[in-house]
């Protein structure tokens, strides 16, 4: 049986330089987020000179990396996990020894996603066709996962990133945002949470294991209560979330939502449909931390990826269905995971 071994192919500017960066490679570490940007973090020994004195990295300049496993798992043959483009946001400088580490986000420098500040309004649209403007604004392309779509007779960025402004309008009904290879990726965290499981953690593949279940701003049901400019009438709904486990008596906390902007919809209709979906969405919102898993594991069987949802085993009443929420894949003596879970939410 030939020997495992795992290693990083990297591309800097278009060129493949894994060869002649190998020897002096520290560690790589690739963050997979489920709802934020992705990150790269490459060390070299740079006693030679490489990087400070000849090749001089800047600010802006592309990474394209790839993780290799080869003959993984008793089998022979290599499978590979693309990382996507990063650009550099962050190289540093220290020594002795010298060392050279580059960071990098997976959102172009040259991209006003953050920072800019912004005044923009749309007028009857919908939610997709919202992002996918917002996507050519930004010179992204845009990927959408969610069957839902509503309707907005007017939404309005005010002095506001475009980031912010996403992720605020995507989290309100339920929607995940990140930006992957250049691309603006949402999609329904429930429909995600509703899969079967893909991977599997049980305790003996963990060098390390802990579970946080926190009760601090967590709700037993939610209301939602406003009065919808489009329509000029009074619009409450309820919600109240499934029996909750671990508790030895269900909590009685309301979560009130007093909504300003206008909640999605033509019809009175699908104004309430919406905003009952919104209360589901907005108590989600609150109560989707309260279990939270983080291991370290020895000899991962394949990737993991954020918003793969797995099966957690072993660990008596922490066991169940889990949705991966941060997955650090690590290069350096070897090919190590970190991941970071929440327990999946059932009914809304």
């Amino acid at each position: 049986m030939k020997a495992r071994n795992s290693r990083v192919e990297i591309e800097y500017e278009g060129v493949n330089i894994s060869e002649d960066v190998s020897p002096f490679l520290l560690g790589f570490t690739y963050n997979d987020n489920l709802n934020e940007f992705d990150d790269i973090e490459i060390s070299f020994d740079d006693r030679d000179g490489n990087w400070h004195r000849d090749w001089k990295p800047k600010k802006g300049d592309r990474i394209n990396a790839t993780i290799i496993l080869e003959n993984w798992n008793g089998e022979e043959g290599v499978i590979s996990l693309p990382c996507g483009e990063f650009e550099i946001d962050n190289p540093s400088f220290s020594g002795p020894p010298d060392v050279m580490v580059l960071k990098g986000i997976s959102v172009p420098l040259s991209v006003s996603l953050m920072d800019a500040k912004k005044n923009r309004s749309w007028e009857k649209m919908s939610f997709k066709k919202i992002v996918e403007d917002i996507g050519k604004i930004l010179d992204l392309k845009t990927v959408i996962e969610s069957k839902w779509d509503g309707y907005f007779d007017r939404l309005e960025i005010k002095k506001e990133s475009y980031w912010n402004f996403l992720k605020d309008v995507c989290s309100k009904d339920g929607i995940s945002v990140k930006i992957f290879d250049k691309k603006i990726v949402v999609f329904d965290e429930s429909e995600y949470e509703a899969g079967e499981g893909s991977f599997t953690i049980e305790k003996s593949v963990c060098k390390r294991y802990s579970f946080s279940d926190n009760d601090t701003d967590t709700y037993q049901k939610s209301r939602i209560v406003y009065t919808d400019p489009l329509i000029g009438q009074k619009i409450e709904k309820t919600f109240t979330a499934p029996e909750r486990p671990r508790y030895r008596e269900q909590t009685k906390r309301e979560l009130v939502i007093s909504e300003r902007a206008t909640v999605p919809g033509k019809t009175k209709l699908e104004k309430e449909i919406n905003t009952e979906r919104r209360a589901k969405k907005e108590l989600r919102n609150k109560n989707k931390e309260s279990l939270q898993g983080d291991f370290d594991i020895f000899t991962p069987s394949g990737f993991i990826s954020a918003g793969q949802v797995g099966i957690i085993s072993g660990f008596g009443m922490y066991d169940g269905k889990h949705i991966a929420v941060k997955v650090s894949h690590k290069i350096g003596g070897g090919y190590q995971v970190g991941l970071q879970t929440r327990e999946c939410l059932e009914g809304y």
